[in-house]
C-alpha cells in the first residue's frame, strides 16, 4: 500500500466526519474555561465528569464566533442570570469541525439558558439538602445577636460602593452610640472570592473574642457575580462560625445559600448598618421603658407607705401621749425614791471619809518622820563617798596631766627630734615626696626651710 500525505489524511478525516455528522446537536457539557478574544470569538473548553462529579471523562473545545456569540452571551444572561464562564452546565446546539491545524472542534450555534439554569438549581439544593444532612444547615441560625452588637468585623472588599455605604450609614446613623466596626478584606466575586472570605472567616475567628457580630456585605450583582455564595464550604464555614453572621450581599432576587445559612439576612449593606443601629434603638427604648415601669412601680409603692404611715400615725399620737404620761409618773417616782437613797449614801460616806482622813493623817506623819531620818542617814553616806570619789580623780588629773605634758611634741622636739611638712602635712615616707619638692623642717627652736636634692629609702640602702 502506497503511503499518503498528513494532509491528505486530515481531508479523509474531515469528510468522514462531514458523512457521519451532518447535522447539528444537542448536547449537555460543563464549561471548563472561557475566553473571549480581541476579535469577540468565544473559545470554551468543554468537560464531562463520572457519575461522583470528581473524575474527568470527556474534553474538548468548542468556539462560539462572534455573530452568533453577540447574539447569544446577552440572551443566556437575561434569560438565566448567569454568565457563561467557568464551573456552569449548559445545553447547547453544535456541530463538528475538523480543521487540518487545529484539529476536532465543536462549532456552537445556540444554548438553552433554561437547562443551566435549571442545572445551577439543581446543584443548589444538593448543597443545601447536604448542608442538613451533616446536622449544619441551622447552627449560625441558632446564635443569639447582642442586644448592643458594639464590636462588628465586616467582611468586604475595601474598594465596594457597598462597603462605603456600610460605613456612611453607621456613621450617619449610630448617633451616641459607640459602635467600632473593623475591616477584614476580601474578594466578593469570581473564582478567588470563597478562599478569601473562607480566609477572612479564620482571621476573625483568632480573636473572636473581640467581636459580637460578622457582616458580609457587598453591593448587588448579577446572578454569575454572586455564584460563590452558592459553594457548599463557604456555606459550611459560615453555618459553623461561632459568632452570628448577618449577609448583606445586595440581591434582588434570589437568595444565595450563605443567606440561607446565616444567622440573618438582609438586602442591602445599607440595611445591615440599619440594623445594627436599631439594635442600639430597640435597647435603649427598651431600657427607658423598664427605667418608666420602676419609677412608677417606686411611685406606687411611696404612695402606698404614705398612706400607712398617714394612717400609723393617727394611731400612734393617742398611744404616745399616753405612754408619755406613764413614763413621767413612773420617772417623778423613781427621782423621788434615787434622790432619797443619794441622800441616806451621802451622809453614810461622809461619816466613813472623816474617818479614813483622820487614820491617813496619823499614819502619814508617821511615816514622814520614818523617811525623813533615813534621808538624813542616806546624806551623810553620799557626801563622804562623793568625798573619796573627787579625792581619787583628782589624783588621776594629776598624774595625766604629767604624761601629757611628756608627750607633748615641743618636749620631743627639745631632745633633738625633728617635725618635717610638705605641703603643710607631715612627712611620713619618702614616697610624699620627690626631688625639687620644698619641705619645712621644725626644731624646738624655730624651722628651716629645704629643697630635696635626693631621696634615699631603707630599700636603697639595703640594696648597698
Amino acid at each position: 500500500m502506497d503511503p499518503i500525505t498528513l494532509s491528505e489524511l486530515s481531508n479523509q478525516i474531515k469528510n468522514k466526519l462531514y458523512e457521519g455528522f451532518p447535522d447539528s446537536y444537542w448536547v449537555v457539557a460543563e464549561i471548563s474555561e472561557a475566553k473571549v478574544n480581541y476579535s469577540g470569538h468565544c473559545y470554551l473548553e468543554l468537560i464531562e465528569k463520572d457519575e461522583n462529579g470528581k473524575k474527568l471523562t470527556t474534553k474538548a473545545r468548542a468556539t462560539i464566533w462572534a455573530y452568533i456569540y453577540k447574539m447569544i452571551a446577552p440572551y443566556f444572561k437575561e434569560a438565566s442570570g448567569l454568565e457563561l464562564q467557568e464551573g456552569i452546565k449548559i445545553l447547547f446546539k453544535t456541530t463538528v469541525e475538523y480543521h487540518p491545524l487545529y484539529g476536532l472542534s465543536l462549532n456552537i450555534l445556540d444554548i438553552d439558558p433554561t437547562y443551566s439554569l435549571g442545572d445551577y438549581e439543581k446543584q443548589k439544593r444538593e448543597i443545601i439538602a447536604k448542608l442538613i444532612e451533616d446536622g449544619i444547615f441551622d447552627l449560625n441560625r441558632e446564635l443569639t445577636i447582642s442586644p448592643t452588637p458594639s464590636n462588628i468585623a465586616v467582611i468586604s472588599s475595601s474598594k465596594a460602593a457597598g462597603y462605603q455605604d456600610f460605613c456612611k450609614q453607621i456613621e450617619n446613623k449610630s448617633g451616641d452610640f459607640k459602635i467600632n466596626h473593623k475591616l477584614f478584606n476580601a474578594s466578593m466575586q469570581g473564582d478567588t472570592a470563597q478562599n478569601s472570605i473562607i480566609s477572612a472567616l479564620d482571621k476573625i475567628y483568632n480573636s473572636k473574642s473581640h467581636f459580637d457580630l460578622v457582616v458580609i456585605i457587598r453591593g448587588g450583582g448579577s446572578r454569575s457575580d454572586l455564584m460563590c455564595f452558592d459553594n457548599y464550604e463557604l456555606a459550611a464555614n459560615v453555618a459553623q462560625f461561632p459568632i452570628p453572621i448577618i449577609t448583606g450581599i445586595g440581591h434582588e432576587k434570589d437568595e444565595s445559600i450563605v443567606d440561607m445559612v446565616a444567622n440573618t439576612k438582609l438586602k442591602t449593606p445599607t440595611a445591615v448598618a440599619d440594623f445594627i443601629c436599631d439594635c442600639f434603638v430597640e435597647q435603649y427604648n427598651y431600657l427607658m421603658e423598664l427605667a418608666g415601669i420602676a419609677v412608677r412601680s417606686v411611685e406606687r409603692k411611696l404612695f402606698q407607705e404614705k398612706s400607712k404611715l398617714v394612717k400609723l400615725k393617727s394611731q400612734f399620737i393617742p398611744l404616745s401621749q399616753n405612754r408619755i404620761h406613764n413614763a413621767n409618773k413612773h420617772l417623778n417616782k423613781l427621782g423621788f425614791e434615787l434622790l432619797q437613797n443619794i441622800n441616806d449614801y451621802s451622809n453614810t460616806t461622809t461619816n466613813t471619809l472623816n474617818s479614813l482622813i483622820l487614820k491617813t493623817k496619823t499614819l502619814t506623819n508617821q511615816q514622814l518622820a520614818i523617811q525623813k531620818n533615813s534621808i538624813n542617814n542616806y546624806g551623810l553616806m553620799i557626801k563622804f563617798k562623793s568625798n573619796n570619789i573627787i579625792n581619787n580623780h583628782k589624783n588621776r588629773l594629776i598624774i595625766n596631766n604629767e604624761k601629757a605634758s611628756f608627750l607633748n611634741p615641743e618636749h620631743q622636739l627639745k631632745k633633738g627630734y625633728s617635725i618635717t611638712k610638705t605641703n603643710k602635712k607631715a612627712l611620713k615616707t619618702v614616697n610624699q615626696i620627690s626631688v625639687n619638692d620644698k619641705i619645712e623642717v621644725i626644731i624646738s627652736d624655730g624651722q628651716i626651710n629645704a629643697t630635696i636634692n635626693s631621696i634615699i629609702s631603707k630599700s636603697d640602702n639595703q640594696k648597698d
